[in-house]
């Protein structure tokens, strides 16, 4: 059986990232039980904001499906969308 965090241990791990994107990153893991290899294959169109959805395209057993978009992540992703404008992959990786 997984371990059941609860709400305060949800909240001081998420707190806990300071960097936007990978707050961002955590919050749209935790809140949507996506797995991190589907986080890392998102685009921006697969945010459907006025529905609340996410979009997975070919998740596991390359089958289509949606999951719920919280009002928290929706928050948390439109702050780190005004930091950053991507074009292709939702969650890109900075040059250094």
């Amino acid at each position: 059986m997984p371990v059941v965090l609860n709400q305060k241990e949800v909240s001081r791990i998420l707190s806990s990232a300071n960097n936007i994107k990978h707050r961002a990153i955590l919050m749209l893991v935790y809140s949507a039980g996506l797995r991190v290899s589907e986080v890392v294959k998102l685009k921006p169109e697969d945010i459907d904001t006025e529905r609340k959805l996410i979009r997975m395209k070919g998740a596991k057993g390359r089958k289509d499906r949606y999951t719920i978009l919280s009002d928290a992540a929706m928050e948390t992703l439109r702050i780190y969308l005004q930091a950053n404008t991507p074009k292709n992959w939702l969650f890109f990786r900075a040059k250094s």
